[in-house]
């Protein structure tokens, strides 16, 4: 039986699977709360379905910014 994380080993909330919490979205860059700039944007993972989308947007890619959440395990 597969159990769903309730945290990543350094103790963070797991992050949304949405395109604003994924290392390939491209919203322009962050402002200070870590939140993308633009609402719409590009997706960078070629394995994705589409290459323009917004911040609340997701897919079966997603993988948590390597930035906000360092220690994170999608696996």
């Amino acid at each position: 039986m597969r159990q769903k994380l309730d945290q990543f080993f350094d103790q963070q909330i797991e992050p949304d699977a949405i395109c604003r919490n994924c290392g390939y979205f491209d919203g322009g860059g962050l402002d200070r709360d870590g939140v993308p700039i633009n609402f719409e944007g590009d997706c960078l993972n070629s394995e994705a379905p589409a290459f323009q989308t917004n911040q609340d947007k997701t897919c079966r890619k997603f993988w948590p910014c390597s930035t906000r959440w360092p220690d994170a395990d999608c696996g």
